[in-house]
């Protein structure tokens, strides 16, 4: 006979091999961590590279490699205003 696994149990199983830091390169846990720092609010990309005083062409990509894996996902946009002040738009992202 065949154990039925509850779904609560699959989610807490999915969820512990995804977080090891293992799993992930030092770039992209440090990223991680910037947005478990910020939960539950949604943040864009400017706020990853102000908390870790990275390039934004560093903070992007590693960015990018955890919504492809399933940590991170959109969560809207927002607008900010640039150096001259225009607003403009910026896509917000949270954990999954």
């Amino acid at each position: 006979m065949q154990r039925q696994i509850s779904l609560s149990e699959i989610v807490r199983n999915e969820n512990y091999k995804r977080l090891e830091p293992s799993n992930l390169s030092e770039a992209q846990w440090a990223v991680y961590k910037v947005f478990e720092n910020s939960y539950p609010n949604p943040i864009p990309d400017k706020k990853i590279v102000e908390a870790l005083g990275w390039p934004v062409n560093c903070v992007t990509p590693r960015r990018g490699e955890l919504v492809n894996i399933g940590l991170i996902e959109e969560a809207g946009v927002d607008f900010f205003p640039d150096h001259n002040g225009k607003m403009r738009a910026n896509t917000l992202w949270r954990l999954a």
